[in-house]
C-alpha cells in the first residue's frame, strides 16, 4: 500500500489555551487569504482544553471547511500542545505553527504558497518577522524593505531583508536573531520531520531544551545541510503577549543551552561561535540580572535553582569573545 500525498501544500498550526480574543484576532487574518487558496491551505486550531469560549470563536470560521478543530481533553502543557500541531494534526506538505497572537499580513499565505511551489528542492521556509512593539513607521519600512536605519534592525529576525535560497539551513542558526527558536518563523517539510516530533520526549514545560523548544531541537537533528529558503523582507508580526514572557529567564538559559546542544551535531564550530556571540552580547546581562535577584530575594523563578552563576561564568570564560567583553567592561571601569 503507498503512502497518501498530502492533502494540502501547506498546513497553519495555531495552539491555543484560554485566549480567545487573540484567536478571533488572528483568525480574521488567515482565514480571508486562505480563502483565496482553498485547495493549498488548511488552518487548524489545537485547543488546549480552554475554559472560555475559544469553540465558539473557531467555529465562526469553519463554515466553509477551512479550518479544523481539535480540543485537547486535558491541558497537556504548551509544548506538547506544539508537538501535537506537528505529529499528528497538520496533513499538509509543509507545516507552519504560529501564536494566537502573531499576526501573517496581508499577502503572507499566497508569498509562503508561492515559495513552496517554485522551490521544490527546499526543505524549510524561514519567514522573516518583526516585533509588534515595533513603531507603525518601522514595520511599514521593514515591509517595504527600505528599512536602513541599524538601530531598528534589532527589531528583525534576520537583517538581511533580502529574499533567497540557502544551501546549508544552519546558516540560518546564525543569522537569526533567536537561533530559530521562535516558533512562528519556521515552516519545515512535514515528511522530514514528523518522526522527530513524534519521538522527541516533552516533560514539564521548560524542564529540558526539548520542553522549551521542541521545534528547534527537532530542526537542528533532521535539517542540517538541508536547503532552506528565507523571505527577506518580515511576513510576521510576532505577538509579544505569549505566556512565556513569565518565564523570561528560564527561556533564555535554554536557549543558551541549546546553542551548547550544537556542539554534538555536525553543525559548525563557527556558526555555534555567532551564536554565543550573541547571546553574550543580548542575553548574558539579563541572565545575570535574573538569577541575582531570583537568589537574593528567593523569588519564585521556573527552574532557577538549577542554573549557576558560577558556571555560567566558567562556561563563558572559555569562550574568547567573553574574555574580551570582560577585558573592555574592566577597561572602562578604570577609565571612569
Amino acid at each position: 500500500m503507498g503512502i497518501n500525498p498530502p492533502s494540502k501544500r501547506l498546513s497553519i498550526c495555531i495552539p491555543t489555551y484560554n485566549r480567545s480574543k487573540y484567536l478571533d484576532r488572528c483568525l480574521s487574518i488567515l482565514v480571508p487569504q486562505a480563502q483565496k487558496l482553498p485547495n493549498d491551505v488548511e488552518i487548524i486550531v489545537s485547543d488546549n482544553c480552554s475554559n472560555d469560549d475559544t469553540g465558539e470563536v473557531v467555529a465562526r470560521y469553519s463554515q466553509d471547511g477551512l479550518v479544523r478543530y481539535s480540543k485537547n481533553e486535558s491541558n497537556i502543557g504548551g509544548c506538547k500542545n506544539i508537538q501535537k500541531c506537528f505529529s499528528t494534526l497538520a496533513e499538509g506538505e509543509f507545516c507552519w505553527v504560529i501564536g494566537d497572537d502573531d499576526i501573517l499580513r496581508d499577502g503572507s499565505i499566497a508569498k509562503v504558497v508561492q515559495i513552496i511551489r517554485d522551490n521544490p528542492d527546499i526543505d524549510y521556509i524561514h519567514v522573516n518577522f518583526i516585533f509588534d512593539t515595533a513603531s507603525e513607521e518601522t514595520r511599514i519600512q521593514a515591509f517595504q524593505g527600505t528599512l536602513t536605519d541599524p538601530s531598528k534592525m534589532g527589531m528583525l529576525g534576520i537583517k538581511n531583508l533580502k529574499e533567497r535560497k540557502i544551501d546549508q539551513w544552519e546558516d540560518l542558526l546564525a543569522d537569526d536573531m533567536f537561533s530559530l527558536n521562535g516558533l512562528y518563523t519556521g515552516i519545515s517539510r512535514l515528511a522530514l520531520v514528523r518522526d522527530e516530533f513524534r519521538g522527541i520526549r516533552i516533560g514539564r514545560d521548560f524542564e529540558n531544551i526539548e520542553s522549551t523548544y521542541p521545534h528547534t531541537v527537532s530542526y537542528i537533528r533532521k535539517l542540517v545541510g538541508r536547503k532552506a529558503y528565507t523571505t527577506g523582507v518580515p511576513w510576521v508580526i510576532c505577538g509579544t503577549k505569549c505566556s512565556w514572557t513569565k518565564f523570561d529567564l528560564v527561556a533564555r538559559m535554554r536557549s543558551y543551552q541549546l546553542i551548547l546542544y550544537q556542539r554534538q551535531t555536525a553543525i559548525p564550530p563557527l556558526i555555534i561561535d555567532r551564536q554565543l556571540v550573541r547571546f553574550i552580547d543580548r542575553d548574558y546581562s539579563e541572565v545575570i540580572i535574573a538569577l541575582l535577584k531570583s537568589k537574593t530575594y528567593k523569588r519564585d523563578v521556573a527552574f532557577a535553582d538549577e542554573f549557576s552563576l558560577i558556571d555560567l561564568f566558567t562556561e563563558l570564560s572559555r569562550f574568547k569573545p567573553f574574555r574580551r567583553l570582560l577585558t573592555n567592561y574592566v577597561k572602562r571601569k578604570m577609565n571612569n
